[in-house]
């Protein structure tokens, strides 16, 4: 999707593989200007969905015969259902909708210059309206910028997106994050 690449072809009238291509750029754009995908996020769900997995196992292999494991099943149970509800509410408020956190920028010397990025984008059933939304991390999504523009400004009648296009609006929207801060 870089320079030098064969142009990428997608159905237009398919919103996900529209929005996936989009998506990918989009990430792909930002990493290129010096962040760092964090991943912390997922691995907190991974460590409760190992859990609940564990929690699983045991209620169905415990040693014991039925009427005398009872009591570990139900415990089991109830920690799977709340490993369950744990994983719902780290994607409901922590997760949200981004499709890429940012670890804090480094500059010369390995230091943080500048806090990491949150990046969500929209593109609503039926719309050719992309939005793309970045914010800082650890700010109000309020302080978040915006771009809202048509996927036909991107795309030509065959399906080939025209990166160069598309990229310098999420450099450009990027860079006013930036200075915002």
């Amino acid at each position: 999707m870089t320079a030098g690449n064969p142009p990428v072809k997608v159905n237009p009238y398919d919103q996900n593989a529209v929005k996936q291509l989009l998506d990918d750029i989009t990430i792909e754009t930002i990493l290129a200007e010096g962040y760092d995908e964090s991943t912390y996020i997922m691995d907190y769900k991974l460590i409760v969905g190992c859990v609940a997995i564990l929690l699983a196992m045991t209620s169905h292999f415990f040693p014991q015969p039925f009427p005398d494991n009872l009591l570990v099943i139900k415990l089991c149970c109830v920690g799977y259902i709340c490993c369950t509800v744990l994983l719902q509410l780290i994607g409901y408020y922590w997760e949200k909708d981004y499709i890429l956190i940012t670890k804090s920028k480094k500059g010369r010397q390995n230091k943080a210059v500048r806090p990491g990025v949150v990046v969500s984008t929209g593109f609503p059933k039926n719309d050719d309206m992309f939005v793309v939304c970045i914010g800082t991390a650890g700010e109000p999504e309020s302080d978040a910028k915006t771009i809202t523009e048509s996927i036909g400004k991107w795309f030509d009648k065959e399906g080939y997106i025209h990166e160069d296009l598309f990229v310098p609006q999420i450099k450009s929207l990027l860079a006013s994050v930036e200075k915002s801060d």
